[in-house]
């Protein structure tokens, strides 16, 4: 026995049949999958279901909506413990034939990895890639602290705190951890509408590392029901997730000036990308989302100077 696959799912009907085919073709056939439906008002249920009923590795669950995060808490402890990996899919996404065996061997190869991630792509609402390379470029352009300096990475090197906590560079749906390495309950934090991945990776990056496949192992639906589509909510939960970290008693205070330094960092980057949406706003002619940039400029500025004069 290998791997627990934990799915959360609300209101999915219109996607989930094609999730679903994605992980009962995969080429590793050693999983169980626990589909937790959170409440939906469609027919999520019935369809999860249908697939239980021919296959007996999988199996659903019914609760109350209580979001995500208590959605693949659930799951997770409805998952079998003499499992020892574990992975999560969202169920408007989809895995390549091979994403499990290809995480499956690289992270039993590596006994004191935390976990092994893949690369993800866009699909549009079709089924049909979107701006190809660029999603997997992005997260594969890993950036880390080392010696106090905003550093790249190179492929094989791992990916750690330091990485981690410059930005979130695990795309959700990638990931398979060693369920060893999950020492704190309630594994996701519910209290994060989003981002609540993240903050399961930091945790996870301080007993170890991660290994990056260099392969496109997901594919990303983009819709309108994206809640990585609320850039004030995003701000909001990389805020909560920071301050969450920083004064965890989990880390050390190394680790804590480290993750300071990583958030100068990342709100001085900020500041810059916003700057070129400025100017591309202005060249366009575009003042409204003008106004709006500007209005963020400021606000990631005053944050840079609260930070910069922030010690440990």
């Amino acid at each position: 026995m290998a791997v627990s696959i934990v799915m959360a799912a609300y209101n999915a009907s219109r996607y989930i049949t094609f999730t679903l085919e994605s992980i009962i073709n995969q080429s590793f056939k050693d999983w169980e999958l626990v589909i937790v439906d959170d409440g939906s008002e469609d027919d999520t249920f019935g369809i999860a279901e249908s697939f239980a009923s021919k296959d007996s590795r999988i199996k659903v669950i019914h609760q109350e909506n209580r979001g995500v995060s208590a959605a693949r808490n659930r799951g997770f402890q409805e998952s079998d413990p003499e499992r020892p990996f574990l992975s999560w899919i969202d169920a408007d996404d989809a895995w390549e034939p091979f994403a499990l065996q290809i995480l499956f061997d690289k992270i039993s190869i590596d006994t004191k990895a935390a976990g092994a991630y893949g690369l993800a792509r866009y699909i549009d609402q079709y089924g049909y890639p979107v701006d190809l390379g660029s999603f997997s470029e992005f997260w594969n352009n890993r950036k880390g602290i080392r010696n106090k300096r905003l550093v790249n990475l190179a492929n094989d090197e791992p990916t750690t705190f330091n990485e981690l906590i410059y930005c979130n560079c695990i795309p959700i749906g990638t990931g398979l951890i060693r369920k060893s390495k999950i020492t704190w309950r309630p594994l996701f934090d519910e209290s994060l509408v989003i981002s609540e991945d993240w903050f399961v990776w930091l945790q996870l990056s301080l007993r170890g590392h991660f290994i990056l496949v260099n392969d496109v192992i997901l594919n990303y639906r983009i819709h309108d029901k994206n809640s990585s589509k609320n850039i004030k909510k995003l701000g909001e939960s990389d805020v909560l997730v920071r301050n969450k970290i920083i004064f965890s008693p989990d880390i050390s205070t190394e680790q804590k000036k480290t993750a300071i330094l990583a958030w100068k960092y990342r709100q001085r980057d900020m500041i810059a990308y916003r700057f070129s949406w400025l100017q591309k706003c202005m060249r366009k002619r575009k003042y409204v989302k003008g106004l709006m940039e500007i209005k963020h400029i400021l606000n990631d500025i005053f944050k840079y100077l609260q930070l910069k004069y922030w010690h440990i």
